[in-house]
């Protein structure tokens, strides 16, 4: 039960995706333009990373269940509230600030409690969990969502995210319960066999920053060219449909390879998938930015579909890795902690390639840089160390 209640309360947070099925119909009714709508997202990014931070920090004094109630409640209460803008800062201080903090506070607790109590099996299992997130915005976004925007309009549908959001949490509260391997789920909880580094014992060592460089490095650079596929697919000649598509089948990858990585992690170590995974998104970048031009679509989706796997992956490599590295006594703290270079890398990736091609004309040089970015966390990946037990 622990694993079905932890997917649901991860498919309900992953509605944080589905803002862009909000940008038209606010931009048609209120006149608002592409840099003011895109900044709700931002804002959002940030505050759901914030959520995730704060709610690991407090678990081991509020209690997991209360942590997800909470986060339920204010999540709901920021889409609710949404459905009511007429104007942008409450749009921000509402999907932005409140949606963003809420989703992010909820989610820190399946995410953290989940592996920890599979440890043989934890890269697996957060990549299920990780997985699950991802999907939110395919099932509950393109589904549901979508269809309910077109018949009743957005804020029926924030309104429905909101009753949605808040049920799955509540209820789902009631059997995400920490365990240790091989304790009974109704007995008191034990930590005498946890260790593990505090945030500020784990900010103190050289295996977190090096860590940091490579997850932000890939991160940043395969989202450099992810955030333009379609702009760059059109260009190259490749008609709208088609590169729409391939963002499609770029998705269902990101899906598919956060359990397939997580169980690469599992059999083979830290070592061996932290160097393969930027290893083989090189190879999809050089597909990608010099095959599909000569190729087309082909080639498109190939290169797609092996960035996508290994992007999924980097997720699926982070939550058990915290846990491996730093150990499971302030897990859920550490891992809120490093919530933020997942946010470094997504907002620098796109920004960089935007002004890349807005200075070159072209995105040639976009995956040039990609590819640079993911050498460097390929190389600071072989300097990782686990550290010392405490």
């Amino acid at each position: 039960m622990l694993l079905i209640a932890a997917a649901l309360i991860a498919l309900a947070a992953g509605t944080l995706y589905a803002w862009s099925l909000y940008i038209i119909p606010l931009e048609n009714e209120f006149g608002w333009n592409r840099s003011q709508t895109s900044l709700t997202f931002t804002i959002t990014l940030f505050f759901f990373t914030l959520g995730m931070f704060t709610g690991g920090a407090l678990i081991d004094k509020l209690g997991h269940r209360q942590i997800i109630w909470l986060g339920g409640v204010i999540g709901a209460l920021g889409f609710y509230l949404a459905s009511f803008a007429d104007s942008l800062n409450w749009l921000y201080i509402t999907y932005g600030v409140m949606a963003g903090f809420g989703l992010g506070f909820a989610y820190v607790v399946p995410l953290s409690t989940a592996p920890k109590s599979l440890p043989t099996k934890s890269g697996a299992v957060a990549g299920f969990i990780t997985m699950c997130f991802g999907l939110g915005n395919l099932v509950l976004g393109t589904f549901v969502l979508a269809r309910v925007i077109e018949g009743s309009g957005w804020k029926s549908a924030l309104q429905l995210t909101a009753c949605i959001f808040l049920i799955v949490t509540l209820a789902s509260a009631f059997f995400v319960r920490p365990r240790l391997p091989g304790q009974d789920a109704n007995a008191p909880k034990q930590t005498s066999n946890e260790w593990g580094y505090s945030m500020k014992q784990m900010l103190c060592t050289s295996t977190f920053w090096i860590y940091t460089v490579w997850i932000v490095s890939c991160q940043a650079g395969g989202l450099m060219v992810i955030g333009h596929i379609v702009p760059f697919a059109q260009e190259v000649g490749i008609v709208a449909a088609a590169a729409a598509l391939a963002m499609g089948i770029f998705s269902a990858a990101n899906s598919l390879g956060r359990p397939l990585i997580g169980m690469v992690f599992d059999r083979c170590g830290h070592r061996f998938s932290m160097f393969i995974t930027p290893l083989f998104m090189m190879v999809g970048l050089a597909i990608l930015g010099w095959g599909t031009p000569l190729f087309g679509f082909p080639a498109l989706v190939a290169g797609a579909v092996i960035v996508a796997i290994c992007f999924g992956g980097i997720f699926a490599i982070n939550v058990p890795l915290i846990l491996k590295f730093f150990g499971a006594r302030h897990y859920a703290a550490n891992l809120g902690l490093q919530g933020f270079t997942v946010f470094l890398g997504g907002f620098f990736g796109p920004q960089i390639a935007g002004m890349v091609k807005a200075q070159t004309g072209e995105y040639t040089y976009s995956f040039v840089i990609g590819i640079v970015l993911v050498l460097i966390g390929l190389i600071f990946g072989l300097l990782v160390k686990a550290p010392a037990r405490i």
